[in-house]
């Protein structure tokens, strides 16, 4: 039996992505990892090429002196790119030429979500090296093709706000990981939604039109147990083209009423910074073009301070209307 192979589009680049090992469980999280992408033609020349083989007897590498870390991943320059170890394998990044290469060596009965974690990160460090920059926030796609961008901290709402707008017919394209292009597009990671199963009670009080019980419903048997008790709820779809962002909206948490108020440029940009994973980092390349572009963002376009009320989950599409109508006339 051959070994797998996927191409697949993501952040308006190609990825070839191959498998060296067939065990069951090794295959089923690698297949995981491989849904949450797009694919594309088969002969479109790839941007980066990425392996996943099973670590058997091989030690990790040690890291002696790390650049940074995310979680439990430590990163270390290498004389090729980039070495990443975490808790059950390591990632190689070569970054001489194109394509770039990241190969990933994981324990042969890891599962999906550290799976998952190790490889976003090594590829979220690979991806500045296609100028493409890492952002925390919620992406909406309207009904017209652009773009609105939800940031904030975990727990900010994010989530909530995507399930919301999906509610009302439009397409959240991922509810926490985007990257940003310096042409100022938008795209969305479409992994799974975490969702705290509160979210679902809440609802449940409510007195929905049926058309959105019978959505959240659905939701509630499409959704699987995921980390520290929320769960993940397969919404998103992978979309490889990237968005024309029209507004920004940073996240204040909730309140007893929807408050939305426009906000000045550089309160907005403190927010971009603290939700650009990388962005100080001068090891890593385009941390200057990624400030550029994060302060083009905020003095371009409409930015506001958002706090979501009780009436954005009792009347889910005169919240929209309200998002809409305020856009229709920006500060």
């Amino acid at each position: 039996m051959e070994n797998p192979a996927w191409k697949l589009g993501f952040a308006g680049l190609a990825l070839n992505v191959s498998l060296k090992n067939l065990s069951p469980p090794f295959r089923s999280a690698v297949e995981s990892f491989v849904s949450l992408f797009a694919p594309i033609d088969p002969l479109a020349q790839s941007d980066i090429e990425i392996t996943f083989d099973v670590q058997g007897s091989t030690p990790k590498p040690i890291i002696k002196n790390p650049s940074f870390f995310v979680g439990s991943v430590l990163a270390e320059r290498s004389s090729e790119g980039w070495l990443l170890v975490g808790d059950q394998g390591f990632a190689k990044i070569q970054t001489a030429s194109p394509p770039h290469k990241l190969h990933i060596v994981l324990a042969e009965e890891v599962d999906a979500f550290s799976l998952r974690i190790l490889s976003e990160i090594a590829l979220f460090v690979l991806l500045r090296y296609h100028r493409r920059y890492a952002l925390h926030s919620a992406l909406i796609a309207t009904k017209e093709g652009e773009g609105w961008l939800f940031v904030g901290p975990s727990g900010s709402g994010k989530t909530t706000i995507s399930l919301i707008f999906e509610l009302c017919g439009f397409r959240a394209l991922t509810d926490d990981a985007v990257l940003l292009a310096p042409e100022g597009l938008a795209f969305g990671h479409a992994r799974p939604f975490h969702v705290d199963p509160a979210f679902f009670g809440f609802f449940d009080a409510l007195k929905l039109p049926s058309g959105f019980a019978k959505t959240l419903e659905l939701w509630k048997k499409q959704s699987r147990p995921g980390f520290q008790g929320e769960l993940d709820l397969p919404i998103a779809k992978p979309l490889s083209q990237g968005l024309p962002i029209q507004a920004l909206f940073i996240l204040e948490g909730f309140s007893m009423q929807t408050e939305l108020t426009p906000i000045p440029s550089s309160i907005a940009l403190g927010a971009l910074l603290e939700a650009s994973p990388f962005c100080t980092l001068e090891s890593l390349p385009g941390h200057r073009e990624q400030l550029a572009l994060l302060s083009a963002l905020v003095e371009e376009r409409p930015t506001f301070s958002l706090c979501l009320g009780e009436d954005a989950f009792k009347d889910p599409v005169g919240f929209s209307e309200q998002i809409q109508k305020r856009l229709s006339h920006p500060p």
